[in-house]
C-alpha cells in the first residue's frame, strides 16, 4: 500500500510542477459562440483530458456489459454457471 501513496504523490508533484511552470503560458480557445482569451494552457489541457475520459466511458461500459452477457450466454449453453460440464452417465465420474 505505501507504493500506491508514493505513486500518487509523485503524480501530484508532477502535475503541480507542470501547472506552476505554465501559469504564464496562455492561449485563446475558440468556440462556435465565442472566444475565450488568455486561458492558461493547463486549463485547456485539463478540459481536453476530461473530455477524452468522458468520451471513452460509454465504450468501456459497453465492453463490460458485452463480457457479462457473453459469460452468461456461454453458461446457459453448458447448463451451469460454473462453466464445468456435468459428468455423463455411465462413466466412473457419473456413478
Amino acid at each position: 500500500m505505501p507504493w500506491k501513496l508514493a505513486v500518487f504523490l509523485a503524480t501530484l508533484l508532477c502535475a503541480t510542477l507542470f501547472i506552476g511552470f505554465n501559469l504564464d503560458n496562455r492561449c485563446d480557445v475558440s468556440w462556435i459562440f465565442g472566444t475565450f482569451r488568455d486561458v492558461p494552457i493547463f486549463v485547456s489541457l485539463l478540459f481536453a483530458f476530461t473530455a477524452g475520459v468522458l468520451a471513452s466511458v460509454p465504450f468501456k461500459l459497453r465492453s463490460r456489459r458485452d463480457q457479462v452477457t457473453s459469460v452468461r450466454g456461454s453458461a446457459k449453453k453448458k447448463g451451469s454457471f460454473s462453466g464445468s460440464p456435468s459428468p455423463k452417465r455411465g462413466t466412473e465420474e457419473g456413478l
